[in-house]
């Protein structure tokens, strides 16, 4: 792993820290989240105003290229230092969730 990527996953990591223990304090792991709650933790690096750069934002992807990549993600197809645990975090619904929120949303310039 080069420096940079070890940078990122860092960073990505110190910036997860408290949604993972937010999500350890609730009830149940399956409770209901709402698809901008379920996004929060994507936008530490591919967020639009704080993104790592490098990474693609996620703002504005279309629907079904959001959720293959996910998909890819999680079942290895696609390689990554970190995506593919994070991937396997979310379950059908919630990528769909996911993917129609981001879509929606306008992508922004860097």
């Amino acid at each position: 792993m080069s420096d940079i990527e070890t940078k990122h996953l860092l960073f990505c990591s110190v910036l997860l820290l408290p949604v993972l223990a937010g999500a350890a304090t609730q009830e149940s792991v399956h409770a209901p989240a709402d698809a901008a709650a379920l996004t929060l933790a994507c936008s530490g690096c591919h967020g639009t105003q704080t993104g790592v750069s490098g990474l693609p934002r996620l703002d504005g992807m279309e629907a079904p290229v959001f959720i293959q990549r996910m998909i890819d993600f999680k079942s290895g197809k696609r390689v990554s230092s970190i995506m593919n645990r994070i991937a396997r975090g979310y379950d059908e619904s919630e990528l769909q969730k996911m993917a129609d929120y981001l879509s929606r949303q306008a992508p922004v310039s860097p």
